[in-house]
């Protein structure tokens, strides 16, 4: 799979309205939760008096707070804009050059400028910008399989 700059662009912006159309389907259950569980409390604690209702109220109010972090935590990781240039460090002479990343083809060679040392990617990543790079290469940032022919 070749990956292409508008296909990146593309794909990011589906997974990205897919995911908040998702999180906005999923945040009215904790809000809804949240609710039922501040009704219980007031009820328990205003109308008849019962100390395991409170504690249900209170378990339920965390449980929905807990739940709505985890969803936005998942929203924001997917939301992230991808960067495009990435500083390679030879793994020889410490030099280092900003480089502008590609986005339709992986990178599995490159020659540093200083010592002329040929890199390629350690065992593991896809490609040099994975292994030299301050910054993954941009299929690696959007979490999909990177350019694999």
């Amino acid at each position: 799979m070749r990956c292409s700059q508008r296909g990146i662009h593309f794909e990011a912006l589906h997974l990205r309205h897919e995911k908040e159309s998702e999180s906005a389907h999923r945040q009215t259950r904790p809000s809804g939760i949240g609710l039922a569980s501040a009704v219980a409390v007031l009820f328990a604690f205003y109308i008849n008096y019962h100390s395991a209702l409170i504690y249900a109220g209170l378990g339920g109010s965390a449980t929905a707070a807990v739940w709505n972090f985890i969803v936005r935590q998942k929203v924001a990781s997917c939301c992230r804009p991808v960067e495009l240039q990435s500083a390679i460090t030879c793994s020889h002479c410490a030099h280092q050059r900003t480089e502008v990343m590609p986005t339709d083809a992986c990178v599995y060679f490159y020659e540093c400028e200083s010592c002329h040392t040929t890199l390629r990617p350690k065992s593991g990543d896809c490609c040099v910008f994975c292994s030299y790079g301050w910054v993954k290469c941009p299929p690696t940032q959007l979490g999909v399989s990177c350019c694999t022919t």
